[in-house]
């Protein structure tokens, strides 16, 4: 499962007890166990941890540096790390790992023929040319993500086509699925502009649309009005998303696609993840995403990033908005959450089908991976911290920081979030649910106080029991299997 960057929330400046009383927790994709105290002798080194918040990302690196705190738990902007004096990098640990990531949720409603729909608060219809598939999915074509990577993320990454994040284990089989269609990391603007074009142009011919849909100078108007989409860019992220979403609108315009540029703070999240998409506040959100784990199996990831009935496709799943469909990729997400397939073949070809329809539905476009570094205060630690390889500081980093001790002997571990509003926890504290401490805050802490009932090896992201026990060499099926 990956992480989302979308909440942040309640002001947060958490002291854990000493030794941190450690519990289960249900979390998404797991299941809970019994409850466990950990003891002085076995618990973490740190006998406290103290989580505070910065509101500016050079500042919270500035405290690192000067060891006002000790780690900060979001990476650092390459525009920032580059502007360090020598001096400054030599009081650092650096962490580099491939495990931040953005994507484009896409608001496709009415997804069919003849892609108009009725505001049900304004009475206002309006052409929404990311319903045509065909255009969803030359977006492909029309990002130069190469381009983001080098100008943006200052090399500091690789274009992406699936959620699956390269370079961890299982990854390449999915990733093989964009290169059958062709998709290179700089793209073809001159492709794109065209396949938008003839996929308009044939919406344009349907007798709903004629002679109210047609081309006129560099935009596609509809009803005599701009033909326009609403692109949700986070504003605070202003070395990574803000100048992506720019670039994006600008290429998006180039296809004869007005842009309403609405750079927002994190208040964009509500719009993109918790309206209902009939309203059509947004059309386009820049996500972004942290790896969560190192992992070897993805089929909770497909699930995630692919399947409506998951909650994190258009309408949230909820009855009540009106909710983007695809009913194979549900069926198919279902069986490998669920373990149903017999077979390693099976299991194969239901994971790849339900990426391919993924990845050409065009509803959640993958852009780039982030080569995200961390970095600690170097003088105040005994060793390294901990990481894992596919999602860097984790909750295993805060239970074996081996911190330097305080003048009282006592070890106190402090750590550094960035919000730009100052505050933590937009999310319930509550492990139920498919949102259930899935936001890279509260997982932080939770993860260090919790312990599950299994988790994914940081180095080999192999399963590893840890508060159960099982094998699966000694399981035994009674039921009788029937099929077709």
């Amino acid at each position: 499962m990956k992480l989302n960057l979308r909440k942040v929330g309640a002001i947060a400046l958490v002291a854990l007890a000493t030794a941190l009383l450690t519990f289960s927790c249900g979390q998404a994709g797991g299941t809970a166990s019994g409850i466990g105290q950990g003891s002085g002798k076995n618990g973490p080194i740190a006998d406290k941890v103290i989580y505070e918040v910065r509101m500016d990302q050079t500042l919270a690196v500035k405290d690192i540096v000067e060891g006002k705190a000790d780690v900060f738990f979001q990476s650092v902007p390459s525009a920032i790390l580059n502007t360090l004096s020598d001096a400054d990098l030599d009081k650092l640990e650096i962490y580099a790992v491939p495990s931040g990531s953005w994507s484009l949720l896409l608001n496709p409603i009415p997804n069919a023929a003849p892609y108009t729909w009725t505001e049900p608060k304004t009475g206002t219809t309006t052409f929404n040319p990311l319903a045509i598939k065909e255009v969803r999915f030359a977006l492909n074509w029309l990002f130069n993500r190469k381009k983001m990577v080098d100008e943006i993320l200052q090399g500091n990454g690789e274009p992406t086509y699936t959620p699956m994040t390269p370079g961890q284990p299982g990854t390449y089989r999915y990733n093989l699925i964009p290169a059958k269609y062709g998709v290179s990391p700089t793209g073809d603007e001159r492709r794109a502009i065209a396949d938008i074009e003839a996929a308009i142009t044939a919406a344009a011919n349907l007798p709903e649309n004629k002679g109210k849909l047609v081309k006129k100078g560099q935009f596609w108007q509809y009803n005599g009005k701009d033909v326009t989409i609403k692109f949700l860019i986070r504003v605070d992220d202003p070395n990574g998303r803000l100048p992506a979403g720019r670039y994006m609108s600008d290429q998006l315009e180039k296809a004869g696609i007005k842009v309403e540029r609405l750079e927002r703070d994190r208040s964009a999240i509500s719009m993109a993840y918790y309206s209902d998409p009939a309203d059509m506040v947004f059309h386009i959100y820049t996500e972004g995403w942290g790896a969560g784990a190192t992992r070897a199996w993805w089929d909770v990831t497909v699930s995630q990033m692919y399947a409506p009935y998951y909650g994190y496709m258009p309408g949230g799943a909820e009855p009540e908005n009106w909710n983007y469909v695809q009913d194979e990729i549900d069926d198919l997400g279902q069986k490998g959450m669920n373990g149903q397939y017999l077979t390693a073949d099976d299991y194969w070809a239901g994971n790849l089908r339900a990426t391919e329809l993924g990845f050409t539905d065009a509803v959640r476009i993958n852009l780039v991976t982030q080569l995200d570094r961390y970095v600690a205060n170097k003088a105040r630690f005994n060793n390294r911290m901990a990481y894992g390889l596919g999602d860097g500081l984790n909750g295993w980093s805060i239970r074996t920081a081996d911190v330097k001790p305080e003048a009282d002997g006592s070890k106190v571990l402090r750590v550094i979030q960035f919000s730009a509003r100052g505050t933590l926890f937009m999310s319930a504290w509550n492990p139920v649910g498919v949102d259930g401490f899935s936001d890279v805050y509260s997982s932080s802490i939770v993860e260090a106080i919790c312990d599950p009932s299994t988790f994914e090896s940081p180095n080999n992201a192999k399963d590893i029991p840890f508060r159960t026990s099982y094998d699966v060499k000694s399981i035994k099926f009674d039921a009788k299997l029937v099929g077709e």
